[in-house]
């Protein structure tokens, strides 16, 4: 639910709410990457499954509704190549008004597998 909270703003017309909520998440992916690339115990699933990933792929689908410049800020934010690029690929997707796919969300570690697997 939290991850809703920009759209929830953007929709009641407060912009600057939606973009400190959008800030919020994006910290809280920065602190997700910090646990999925973690290299005592890593996570093994596909990057562009890791829950960081996702809520990346989420700030980036609103950011470019609310104001494309401020996705290619979160872009260069992305510590990994590797999901900056899917990340990409999303920005492009959404400017296009393309309707992007719902991922799985995976985390694969030591601990064993846990998923939330979208149909």
């Amino acid at each position: 639910m939290l991850a809703e909270l920009p759209e929830i703003y953007m929709w009641l017309g407060d912009q600057d709410e939606a973009r400190n909520s959008l800030n919020e998440l994006i910290k809280i992916a920065g602190k997700l990457y910090s646990h999925d690339s973690d290299l005592n115990d890593p996570n093994q699933a596909f990057k562009g499954m890791w829950p960081s990933a996702n809520l990346w792929r989420h700030c980036m689908e609103f950011a470019a509704k609310l104001n494309p410049s401020l996705a290619e800020e979160i872009l260069q934010e992305i510590p990994d190549a590797e999901i900056r690029s899917f990340e990409r690929v999303t920005f492009a997707d959404s400017l296009l008004g393309a309707v992007a796919p719902s991922l799985s969300i995976i985390e694969k570690n030591r601990n064993g597998v846990s998923a939330f697997i979208v149909p």
